[in-house]
C-alpha cells in the first residue's frame, strides 16, 4: 500500500496542499493514508492527528452499510466515480461528500486496497435543499394564491349578481311608486287649491304635510334612481371639460338659481378630468344642490368651483358661503340618510351619490371649512381607470 501514491518530500508537500481529500485504505479496509485537507474536512487538525486517533473509515459514515456497498462496488467494478454520501465530522456535524474510489491490485491482480478522492459538497447540498424548500414554498404559495383568486372571483361574481338584483329591485320599486305618488301629490294640490275653505286651518296643515311628504318621497326616489344609474352606466372614460359640465348643471338648475338669486363662479382653465361625463354631471349637480339647500345667510347664495394642485394630483373644490359643516359631521355628511338640518328639504342621498361617483374613479372626497365660513367640498379623481361596475 505504501506504493499506491508517489513518494518523496516534494510529493508529500504537494498532496498536503491539494484542495480535495485524498485517501488510501487497505483491504480490511483500514485507513492507511489521508492528506491534511481531507483530515481537516473531517474535523481534525491534520492527517497525523487523524491517523493517530485510529479512527476507521466506517466510523465517518452515518449509514455504515453505505461504506460496505462502496467497498463492494469498487472491488467489483474497479472504479466508482462521484458517489455522494452523508458523513459525520469528528464533532458530530453532518457533511455531504462526493467520493470517487479505485481498486489497488498486486501484480497477480488481487485487490490489496483502495484509493480515492473526496470533495466537500455540504455547501452545494444545503443550497440545493434551500432551493427545494423555496420551490416547495413557492408552489404552495401559488396554490394558495390560485385558490384565493378563485374564491375572490366566485365572491365577486356572487356580489355582482346580488348588486344586479338590488338595482333591478330598486328600479322596479321606484317605477311602481311613481304613479301613486304623483296621484297623491296631485290630490293634495287640488285639495289646497279648491277646498281650502272647507278644510279649515287644521285640515290645511294636514294636507300641507301630505304634500310635503310626497315631495320628500319624490326626492328619495330621484336619488335612488341616480344611484341605480351609477351602477348601470357602462364605463366610457374620456377627457371631460368640467367647466362645460358645470354649465350644463347650471342650465338644469336655472329655475332654482333664479329663485334664490344665487351667483355661481367657475374658475377659468379648469383642468380636464378623465371620467364619464354623465357621472361627473351627477357629482357636480348634487354638490351644487347641497350648497343651495344649506345657504343660511341673509343675502343671495354665492358658490364657486375652483381647483388646486396637491398631493401630486388635482383637487376640484366647490365652495359656498353657507353655514358650513361642523367638524363632528364632516364624515357623517357622506352617509346614507344623514341630514344635519331636518327642517330643510332633502333625502340625505345627494352627498352619497357624490361620494359614490368619486370612489368609482379610485378618488376621495372630503369637506373642509371655507374662508367665508361656509363649506368647501373637495374631490380628487384617480388617473387609473376604475373597474367596470
Amino acid at each position: 500500500m505504501e506504493h499506491v501514491l508517489p513518494q518523496g518530500p516534494a510529493v508529500g508537500l504537494m498532496l498536503s496542499q491539494v484542495h480535495e481529500g485524498l485517501f488510501v485504505v487497505d483491504a480490511r479496509p483500514a485507513l492507511a493514508y489521508i492528506n491534511d485537507y481531507g483530515a481537516r474536512v473531517l474535523g481534525y487538525a491534520d492527517a497525523a492527528e487523524l491517523l493517530a486517533s485510529g479512527a476507521s473509515m466506517s466510523a465517518f459514515f452515518t449509514a455504515p452499510e453505505e461504506m460496505q456497498a462502496l467497498v463492494r462496488n469498487t472491488r467489483e467494478q474497479g472504479t466508482v466515480p462521484g458517489a455522494e454520501f452523508q458523513v459525520r465530522r469528528r464533532d458530530g456535524a453532518s457533511l455531504w461528500l462526493e467520493v470517487s474510489a479505485h481498486t489497488v491490485r498486486d501484480p497477480a491482480g488481487a485487490v490489496t486496497g483502495f484509493w480515492g478522492v473526496f470533495r466537500d459538497l455540504t455547501a452545494r447540498r444545503e443550497a440545493e435543499l434551500a432551493r427545494d424548500r423555496l420551490h416547495a414554498e413557492l408552489v404552495e404559495a401559488h396554490r394558495r394564491l390560485e385558490s384565493t383568486g378563485r374564491a375572490l372571483r366566485e365572491s365577486n361574481a356572487a356580489l355582482q349578481k346580488r348588486n344586479r338584483h338590488l338595482r333591478e329591485f330598486t328600479a322596479a320599486v321606484t317605477h311602481d311608486l311613481r304613479a301613486p305618488l304623483t296621484t297623491l301629490k296631485g290630490f293634495a294640490e287640488m285639495l289646497q287649491a279648491d277646498h281650502a275653505a272647507a278644510l279649515g286651518e287644521q285640515g290645511g296643515r294636514l294636507v300641507a304635510r301630505i304634500r310635503a311628504g310626497a315631495e320628500q318621497m319624490a326626492l328619495v326616489m330621484r336619488g335612488l334612481q341616480e344611484l341605480v344609474l351609477l351602477g348601470e352606466e357602462s364605463e366610457r372614460r374620456v377627457e371631460v371639460d368640467l367647466a362645460q359640465v358645470m354649465r350644463q348643471v347650471l342650465e338644469g338648475r336655472r329655475a332654482d338659481l333664479e329663485a334664490c338669486g344665487a351667483r355661481v363662479e367657475v374658475a377659468p382653465e379648469l383642468p380636464r378630468a378623465l371620467a364619464h361625463p354623465v357621472k361627473l354631471f351627477l357629482l357636480l349637480d348634487n354638490l351644487l344642490s347641497n350648497a343651495l339647500k344649506h345657504h343660511g345667510g341673509p343675502g343671495a347664495p354665492r358658490v364657486s368651483l375652483g381647483w388646486r394642485r396637491e398631493g401630486g394630483g388635482v383637487s376640484y373644490c366647490l365652495e359656498d358661503d353657507g353655514r358650513g359643516v361642523s367638524e363632528a359631521d364632516r364624515e357623517r355628511v357622506f352617509e346614507l340618510g344623514f341630514r344635519a338640518d331636518r327642517d330643510r328639504p332633502g333625502a340625505g342621498i345627494g352627498l352619497v351619490i357624490a361620494r359614490r361617483v368619486v370612489e368609482l374613479y379610485g378618488g376621495r372626497i372630503w369637506v373642509e371649512r371655507a374662508s367665508s365660513g361656509g363649506a368647501r367640498f373637495c374631490f380628487q379623481l384617480s388617473d387609473v381607470p376604475p373597474a367596470v361596475v
